[in-house]
């Protein structure tokens, strides 16, 4: 176990801080697909994804992670390779992201909107040598156009029913409600058969201090996409700080309880392309040994975000971790009202101011959930303020404290 120096003690300490929660953690720093091997093994029977009424096991998703990882050092990705991920949020996503990590490779995470030109840019700059897309009639033909004057050498196809129950599988093809693209490049390997692949992935010796994990590309406030390179312990080490900070008030008015030592559902409708979806809902999720709902489009439904309330009440969601815009569309949508949305405990907002009337409204529909502000960079893994997890302390309208072993200055332009 490693410990930073201890951090003296600062002004924001003072002020709120939570009194369970230490200013400095114990870190002990290691490869963050050990995160999921550690969980399959604590919880091997426990779902971690949720499609379409379909589970997949922390086990499962372990199994096919070590397939991932084979195959594409079969292909020879080494260690330090870019492997891209051009995916919205289904099963295949954690997959692919411990999968690339077990190879030794980076990964870069691509956001699904995007247009072949912009593809394009984020693939040639990072070198990119491996690309996971999904077959959808507009995801697969952006990729394709995209891979132009590239170094991808292999893309895998991923089709939503790799992850559906055999017979909706069929129904769903034969019907034509399955997403697919008009024709595949016979050059391109399908999901389904690098899952045929016999497992055994590389023995990596990964130094987590130094070794890249990801590469997010973030416009910033100029708009020119630059990538932020996060290695395994800045992730894992922001994970640990969440978890610490995330402390939640019993109704008998006891010591409030870490989230982690309770079993809870999260929303996965956060995109995972991205920091925020990606530590806080996927990541967390795997270090708890949590399940996570998949959103691939969280404006699906008639009206736009119908299916969003319809999974939270079916599957009794109780984390929700979103932005204004989201929360917005939940409290105006014109059916809220015939949705159970009480199961929800916890939520956490980010990337933008949250309204103050939003934030109550939103809260006096799920009948006792608390919502909290907080902030943070693509380049910080992201998470360095959020306020309070209690309704004395947190205040609406600011972005909280500063996180354990998180240092903040304010400067002026000059």
């Amino acid at each position: 176990m490693k410990r930073r120096p201890v951090m003296e003690e600062q002004l924001w300490h003072k002020h709120k801080w939570p009194p369970e929660v230490p200013h400095s953690l114990t870190y002990e720093p290691q490869p963050l697909f050990k995160v999921l091997e550690e969980t399959a093994q604590k919880y091997p029977n426990r779902p971690y994804t949720i499609f379409a009424d379909h589970e997949q096991t922390y086990r499962q998703i372990q199994d096919m992670a070590d397939r991932v990882a084979t195959f594409l050092v079969q292909k020879g990705i080494q260690r330090g390779d870019r492997v891209a991920l051009f995916l919205p949020n289904v099963p295949h996503f954690p997959v692919t992201f411990f999968g690339a990590l077990k190879s030794g490779a980076v990964c870069v995470t691509c956001n699904p909107l995007y247009k072949a030109n912009e593809l394009n840019f984020q693939l040639k700059d990072c070198g990119a040598k491996a690309l996971f897309v999904l077959d959808h009639p507009v995801i697969y033909p952006t990729a394709l156009e995209a891979l132009k004057g590239t170094d991808v050498q292999t893309v895998v196809v991923c089709s939503v029913k790799d992850f559906l129950p055999p017979l909706k599988a069929v129904l769903g093809g034969l019907l034509g409600k399955i997403p697919k693209a008009p024709a595949l490049d016979p050059k391109h390997i399908l999901f389904k058969t690098v899952l045929k692949t016999p497992p055994s992935p590389p023995q990596l010796t990964i130094n987590p201090v130094e070794d890249l994990a990801l590469i997010l590309y973030t416009g910033g406030t100029t708009g020119v996409p630059k990538g932020a390179s996060l290695t395994h312990n800045n992730i894992y080490s922001n994970m640990m700080m969440i978890d610490e900070w995330g402390r939640l008030e019993t109704k008998e008015g006891g010591p409030a309880v870490k989230v982690s030592d309770t079993e809870q559902t999260f929303m996965g409708v956060l995109p995972w392309y991205h920091s925020y979806g990606l530590t806080l809902t996927l990541l967390t999720c795997c270090a708890g040994g949590y399940r996570v709902v998949c959103v691939p489009d969280p404006r699906a439904g008639n009206p736009p975000f119908t299916e969003v309330l319809k999974l939270i009440q079916k599957y009794k969601v109780t984390i929700l971790h979103g932005v204004p815009t989201l929360y917005s569309a939940i409290i105006n949508h014109p059916l809220v009202s015939q949705f159970d949305l009480s199961s929800i405990i916890y939520c956490s907002s980010g990337a933008a101011p949250l309204p103050l009337e939003v934030a109550k409204k939103f809260e006096e529909l799920t009948k006792g959930g608390l919502l909290v502000e907080g902030y943070g960079l693509s380049e910080t893994s992201p998470v360095t303020h959020t306020n309070p997890t209690n309704r004395r302390e947190r205040k609406f309208g600011t972005i909280g404290l500063p996180l354990p072993d998180t240092m903040v200055k304010i400067l002026d332009v000059e």
